[in-house]
């Protein structure tokens, strides 16, 4: 059986799940750290900036593989460069189980991440080469729903299987479960090498996808993201702890909302087929409606629990357009340097979210005000909106 025929993708239900499964592994990694956290502390007796660097190395070996990844993508067959990946990836795995100090943790996540970026643009260039133009937004967004699924089972799931198992049996079980994928789907032969010949001889050196639209296209996804990466992720409890005045679970309640909004944003683009001006249009609006929500959470226009709850559902709503920035390269970009332009733009999301969060800070520091994180994502939202205007010139 091939993964294509008539060029597009066929057995949509069962390929779709299993490209996308690489993915939620991956998510589960970079996720997980933060479940293990205080047991890694006690257990080991690291401190909290070296548990920082163990969970911030799945990342960094992300960024800096991210656009190799692409290359190996655009040159060879899938399922090669999926074997290879996986299998250093559960190797990784298991040897974090077995690692009993900071520079080895540090050394197989990095590994992992390197690995990793595979499941992100695996599954999204097998869409964007082998489904209708109309269809790359739903597909994409079908794609990263399940892999954040992956997030919400990396918390309250595994936990509760580390309090049964241990940590280093519950990661062994994960590393387990990837073998028994790949090798579900190298069984059902969902792979074909025929969209790959063409680009064999294409080198890692040819720089034609970086025109300036494509850039531009990878800005808007990294700033309407930071709402997620750094609001939802570090800096949101402690706004509306200080500025709204309520508690530690409600203010944690509150930017629990931003992903749970960004997952429902996912779902309502899996319904929807989006022509070239369509898209731009909604990425305008989604970024100036972001910047409008910030604007109100900043000049404290409501106290309403209801009202703040809606304000951090349409903003995780409005960050789920990110994806849209993978169909818009798509478009933009030569189909034989496809991967590696999305490898770009997944370079681009994480280097941008890690060095926002770094840099908010810094910022909140030197201002003794967590409210300048607030002006700088509505900065980030007119960015995102000019980024669309500028990539049309």
């Amino acid at each position: 059986m091939s993964l294509y025929h008539n060029g597009h993708l066929k057995n949509q239900f069962l390929t779709l799940p299993l490209l996308s499964a690489f993915f939620f592994f991956d998510i589960i990694q970079i996720s997980f750290i933060n479940g293990i956290s205080t047991m890694l502390q006690t257990q080991y007796v690291l401190s909290t900036p070296l548990i920082g660097f163990i969970a911030s190395s799945y990342l960094l070996g992300a960024l800096c593989f991210s656009l190799p990844m692409g290359w190996l993508l655009d040159r060879y067959p899938p399922q090669r460069v999926l074997i290879l990946s996986l299998l250093i990836h559960a190797v990784c795995i298991a040897g974090f189980a077995f690692s009993l100090d900071a520079p080895l943790m540090i050394f197989f996540r990095f590994l992992m991440g390197m690995a990793g970026t595979c499941g992100v643009l695996l599954p999204i260039r097998t869409v964007l080469t082998s489904t209708p133009t109309s269809q790359h937004t739903k597909r994409i967004s079908q794609i990263v729903f399940v892999a954040l699924l992956g997030g919400w089972c990396a918390n309250a799931p595994l936990i509760l299987l580390i309090h049964v198992i241990g940590v280093r049996n519950c990661l062994l079980v994960v590393a387990a479960l990837e073998i028994v994928w790949l090798s579900f789907t190298l069984r059902f032969s969902l792979f074909s090498t025929v969209k790959y010949e063409e680009t064999k001889k294409i080198g890692m050196t040819n720089f034609s996808v970086f025109n300036f639209p494509c850039l531009f296209a990878c800005l808007y996804g990294a700033s309407i993201n930071l709402v997620v990466l750094v609001f939802g992720a570090a800096w949101g409890a402690r706004f509306f702890k200080i500025y709204y005045h309520v508690s530690n679970t409600h203010a944690s309640m509150l930017t629990s909302l931003i992903f749970i909004g960004n997952m429902l944003g996912l779902l309502l683009l899996t319904q929807v087929s989006l022509v070239q001006y369509a898209l731009t249009q909604l990425m305008r609006i989604c970024a100036l409606s972001m910047g409008c929500v910030l604007l109100i959470l900043v000049l404290h226009l409501t106290t309403s629990t209801l009202c703040l709850s809606l304000l951090m559902l349409l903003s995780g709503m409005f960050a789920s357009t990110q994806v849209l920035s993978y169909t818009w390269i798509a478009k933009l970009c030569p189909p034989f340097a496809l991967a590696r332009a999305e490898g770009f733009a997944n370079a681009c999301f994480i280097g941008l979210g890690a060095i926002m969060q770094a840099f908010t800070g810094l910022l909140v520091a030197h201002f003794h005000s967590e409210i300048v994180v607030l002006w700088l994502l509505i900065g980030f939202s007119l960015i995102a909106f000019a980024s669309t205007l500028l990539s049309s010139l």
